[in-house]
């Protein structure tokens, strides 16, 4: 299973502008059918009229280019990965975007804004009943059953893609 997202090449992909150290830019996740290409855009080609630029991406978030002499940030709004995990809802028959959702749950559910209210047995299948802590609504999440080592492979293409450490 391997996913290619590309990290951030630090430049704009709609005008080429190589971004700067602490500049803000925008990454975008569009959807390609079987899989997510990322495409970052520096903020004016974002904020243009037509934006967003490139047609309408499944999630986005706002990134900082960081100083060369400081350890990278490894952070991701909250809002934006919870964003994400309810866009993947729909896509269960997609065995990728499936496998990421549940591990954006199971990332969510460490940061305690989901939690594990039952394990519902259906057709065959496990899921995982979540509950949103602010909100209360329910969420269902298919356990795809990875192995440990696909586990891992998803969990890196995730921190490749959110660029922060997903734990």
């Amino acid at each position: 299973m391997d996913w290619n997202i590309a990290k951030s090449e630090r430049r704009c992909a709609r005008c080429g502008r190589g971004f700067s150290e602490e500049e803000e830019y925008y990454s975008a996740l569009y959807d390609t059918g079987a899989e997510f290409e990322r495409r970052d855009f520096c903020t004016a080609c974002w904020e243009a009229p037509d934006t967003p630029p490139s047609g309408e991406p499944f999630s986005f978030w706002k990134a900082e280019v960081p100083k060369a002499d400081q350890p990278k940030k490894l952070f991701v709004d909250n809002n934006v990965i919870f964003d994400f995990f309810c866009r993947l809802a729909s896509e269960e028959d997609q065995p990728v975007k499936r496998n990421f959702r549940y591990i954006l749950g199971l990332m969510l559910m460490r940061k305690k804004r989901l939690k594990l209210k039952d394990v519902l047995r259906q057709n065959g299948k496990e899921y995982l009943v979540l509950r949103r802590s602010r909100t209360k609504e329910m969420h269902r999440v298919l356990d795809p059953k990875l192995t440990e080592e696909e586990l891992l492979q998803v969990r890196a293409e995730l921190t490749q893609i959110l660029e922060t450490e997903v734990v």
